[in-house]
């Protein structure tokens, strides 16, 4: 608890600059303070809500929001619900869930009665029609890309290069994401998604999606019913917008020494978050 309390401290002394020391264990004290209120507002953002950090302060309440609390098979494409945390939330406790990512990782919680699948959800070892539900939070702009950020090349044949597409075919193989974890999904079951949103660029490791490829992922799933939002980063820290306002939003890629944008940003300058039915 000490350690937890100076690392508060610190990043508060350091100026709250954006991946300084201190910044994810804020971060993750924001995130547990807003799950533990459960009042995230789709309406509208308090003042200076999340003012500093990246888009985790978005994605996490927003699927809690709309998450069901009933009995079903979740699948978690892309791990974000791989901390201790995360996994403790209400919402889950009646859910038996499964976890799909391309290697494994140093958290592993077993113990909670988690499923761990090591794949490449292009092509996923699931049967149709498996999954009530499936959150899947800013992991589709990685899809066909280079993950050697997050893999370390801890298995072969994951990278985009490696699988012989050219840069368009990477850049458009989130579709064949989107077309799998369709067929795995029951009908009537929901998937939430999210993404950066703003201006198309693609960074190697990230893309960023714009209007176009937002239509497309609706146009591939076919979905009974679209539910969608739009959240963008301000001086004043994050708020409602909508496509318009958030057409031209960057990404600053912490993993570059020079970034053409704002500093000030810690990561999307604009999340799209997205609630799709299945037919």
């Amino acid at each position: 608890m000490l350690v937890h309390f100076l690392k508060l401290l610190i990043y508060r002394l350091s100026g709250c600059k954006p991946w300084s020391r201190g910044y994810v264990a804020s971060r993750t004290h924001l995130i547990k303070k807003e799950l533990a209120l459960n009042s995230f507002n789709l309406q509208q953002l308090p003042n200076h809500y999340g003012h500093g950090f990246d888009e985790r302060v978005i994605e996490y309440p927003w699927v809690f929001s709309r998450l069901s609390k009933q009995k079903a098979q979740l699948l978690d494409a892309g791990s974000v619900l791989n901390f201790d945390y995360i996994l403790d939330q209400s919402n889950l406790k009646e859910k038996k869930i499964t976890i799909s990512t391309l290697a494994p990782e140093r958290n592993c919680y077993w113990f909670k009665n988690i499923s761990y699948v090591f794949e490449d959800f292009r092509q996923s070892c699931f049967k149709e029609n498996h999954f009530d539900e499936i959150i899947c939070l800013s992991t589709l702009e990685h899809v066909g890309l280079d993950n050697d950020v997050y893999t370390a090349g801890a298995e072969s044949g994951i990278r985009g290069e490696a699988l012989g597409e050219s840069l368009t075919q990477k850049s458009g193989s989130f579709l064949q994401a989107i077309s799998e974890l369709k067929r795995i999904l029951k009908p009537g079951g929901k998937i939430y998604l999210s993404m950066p949103y703003g201006r198309h660029v693609n960074h190697g490791w990230l893309q960023v999606f714009d209007s176009k490829m937002v239509d497309e992922i609706y146009s591939q799933f076919s979905s009974s019913s679209i539910l969608e939002w739009i959240f963008i980063y301000t001086p004043k820290g994050w708020k409602i917008s909508n496509r318009d306002e958030a057409k031209n939003a960057l990404y600053f890629d912490k993993h570059k020494p020079i970034s053409e944008t704002n500093e000030s940003l810690a990561a999307a300058e604009a999340v799209i978050c997205i609630e799709l039915t299945k037919t």
